[in-house]
């Protein structure tokens, strides 16, 4: 019985301590890192807001006059996990510019960001979509950049 409780506890701070990977792509430069949970406020907030420095994935100045509003949609669910989509609309003079996230609740009120794609002028941000394939269920993220030569991006 000691055994049994010894590995639950152990596969439960296994899975609570998990890092959750996010792969961010911007016109000013590609990275990924492991930023820690947070409530979907966190989230709503205008990314140069954010709390932590290092989890800003916009460029941010002071004195930028803009204007920013989210748009928030549910795409489904993996299992337990709960998969959004969350859109920043930038609005700086006359120009706008999105940037979507894709955030997935591990927990009530504990939300990991995943992927974030900036958009380019011309370029479609495309809603991203769960594929299920038999017994496993892969969450699919495309970006057309609306150039010329038109490249298609899918990330899964």
């Amino acid at each position: 019985m000691l055994l049994r409780f010894a590995l639950c506890f152990l596969l439960i701070a296994t899975a609570a301590s998990a890092e959750w990977k996010r792969y961010v792509h911007m016109p000013h430069g590609e990275w990924a890192d492991s930023p820690p949970s947070h409530d979907l406020a966190y989230f709503r907030l205008d990314p140069c807001l954010r709390s932590d420095v290092k989890d800003r994935i916009l460029q941010c100045s002071a004195e930028s006059a803009k204007t920013m509003h989210t748009d928030l949609s549910v795409v489904g669910k993996i299992g337990a996990f709960t998969i959004y989509d969350l859109e920043y609309i930038i609005n700086e003079g006359d120009a706008s510019s999105r940037v979507r996230s894709v955030l997935i609740e591990s927990a009530p009120h504990q939300l990991h960001e995943i992927h974030v794609r900036g958009n380019m002028p011309l370029g479609t941000l495309f809603p991203s979509e769960i594929l299920n394939t038999g017994q496993l269920s892969v969450i699919k993220v495309k970006f057309d950049d609306g150039g010329i030569y038109h490249d298609v991006y899918e990330d899964y």
